[in-house]
């Protein structure tokens, strides 16, 4: 979910989160995220409809798939674009590609009956497409700009 404000007709400020919490399979599987990213956005042309951004990100992760799971906090940035698709008065569609780091920092783990087996911290650090979004939005007050 997320929001937006607009500012004028050329910036706005963006922000979104995630949050899931999935288990099955007798608790052995497990998919848990939440995901924080607010989002400064410039709009281009002229109908306003371009954008070009920066966006920072910040999360936490436990996923289980099989007899090892990952578990961890993630923050990054990101240089964004993208382009708005107006489909009706109130109604856009947005998609937006980013690029830039993300940094995690985690461990990984094994369960015993009733036990957590921890392993040692580990870092990673992704460069790279860090950011992939088509996100279905609706404008309050008076639609188009």
């Amino acid at each position: 979910a997320g929001f937006e404000w607009r500012m004028g007709r050329s910036f706005s400020l963006l922000a979104h989160g995630t949050w899931t919490r999935w288990r099955w399979d007798d608790n052995n599987r497990r998919f848990h995220l939440w995901r924080v990213a607010p989002e400064f956005r410039w709009y281009l042309g002229l109908r306003k409809r371009w954008h070009l951004g920066v966006e920072y990100h910040t999360g936490g992760f436990n996923f289980q798939f099989g007899a090892t799971g990952h578990r961890g906090t993630f923050n990054g940035a990101s240089a964004v674009g993208g382009y708005q698709f107006e489909l009706g008065k109130h109604l856009a569609l947005d998609v937006t590609l980013g690029f830039g780091g993300t940094s995690s920092h985690y461990h990984d783990y094994r369960m015993q009956p009733g036990t957590r087996i921890r392993s040692e911290d580990k870092k990673d650090t992704y460069i790279g497409i860090n950011q992939a979004a088509v996100t279905l939005g609706w404008r309050f007050g008076s639609g188009r700009r």
